[in-house]
């Protein structure tokens, strides 16, 4: 697609992700900072504001693996050698001040906007079923093994539901249906006819956690994500997001 529109800045914003997906680390980065360069005639190929700022974030959390892999090549090349080039030493100094003292592979989303880094330790405790109680846990052990609990029941969401639920999940305020349509049904024959299903297929699929309250509200003009318990998002950092990537 970029090289049939290299000014269509959806197509590299897709490519980032499946390079980050990937691990080609440098290649997203490159792929990201196209899709923030370019400017599309068409409406439908530029990014809105949130992959914008997605994109920057991408790259960001790209360098920092970037730079921390080069860290671990570093600190197998000899003393005597580093000091043919002494600079290289108060660079690794600087690095390694601002590193964390405690590595936090694992993004926490409460709410759907309480943002935090956790530690493994942290991750396993907060993302116990059973140990938490009254707390809906959407956990993403891996792009193919996502779930949601509570109260100890777990269920399996299949990942074409995954967007979805998600999307719901991070805007607890409410969605509309014709933005849920633009980001991901809007190529369907009927797109509000594919939405509804895929309401009613997830409203199925979550009916048995919490059989007396219809968790997927559905409000004038789309839905949200209805629940008085409190909600936690997991994922490793590594993962791509999956908050309707495809647009």
């Amino acid at each position: 697609m970029v090289k049939v529109d290299p000014e269509n800045a959806r197509a590299y914003y897709r490519l980032g992700f499946l390079y980050f997906y990937q691990k080609e680390w440098a290649k997203s980065v490159d792929s990201f900072q196209q899709s923030l360069h370019c400017y599309p005639r068409q409406s439908r190929n530029r990014l809105e504001k949130e992959q914008q700022v997605k994109a920057h974030y991408y790259i960001l959390k790209a360098t920092q693996i970037i730079s921390k892999e080069f860290l671990k090549k570093v600190e197998r090349i000899p003393v005597e050698d580093l000091n043919l080039f002494g600079e290289i030493q108060h660079l690794l100094k600087e690095l390694e001040s601002t590193e964390q003292t405690e590595e936090k592979p694992y993004q926490m989303i409460v709410n759907g906007t309480e943002f935090s880094e956790v530690s493994v330790r942290e991750y396993e405790e907060l993302s116990d079923p059973f140990e938490n109680k009254n707390c809906f846990i959407l956990n993403h052990r891996s792009m193919n093994d996502v779930t949601l609990s509570l109260d100890g029941r777990e269920i399996s969401i299949p990942a074409t539901q995954v967007p979805l639920l998600e999307f719901l999940m991070r805007h607890p305020e409410g969605v509309s249906r014709q933005v849920i349509i633009e980001r991901r049904y809007r190529q369907s024959r009927d797109p509000y006819a594919t939405l509804r299903r895929s309401i009613s297929r997830l409203r199925d699929r979550l009916e048995p956690l919490h059989p007396l309250q219809d968790v997927i509200q559905t409000i004038d003009g789309g839905y949200r994500w209805n629940s008085l318990y409190e909600f936690r998002m997991f994922k490793h950092n590594r993962d791509v997001s999956t908050d309707l990537l495809l647009d």
